[in-house]
């Protein structure tokens, strides 16, 4: 794990990145934002024709997928710390 501004060109080239936040506060994200499935705004964020409100909507830190049920099993935060 490593800060935005210590994401290397060469991270990007051989790495599948895992980006956390938003476009102002995450440099990688800013950098790619336009070609993102998910969209922020201050009010809220979008994917697709779906849109949520920033007051009562957030991204879980974790989510676990039943590729055969095609459907999330799990999801959730973690704690400062970074446990569940």
């Amino acid at each position: 794990m490593r800060d935005d501004k210590d994401v290397a060109a060469a991270d990007i080239a051989s790495s599948n990145l895992v980006l956390w936040g938003d476009p102002g506060g995450n440099r990688m994200l800013a950098r790619s934002a336009g070609r993102l499935p998910v969209k922020f705004a201050a009010q809220g964020g979008a994917m697709g024709k779906h849109r949520y409100s920033a007051d009562k909507h957030v991204l879980p830190d974790y989510a676990v997928w039943d590729t055969a049920g095609a459907k999330i099993v799990l999801a959730g935060f973690c704690n400062e710390d970074w446990r569940m």
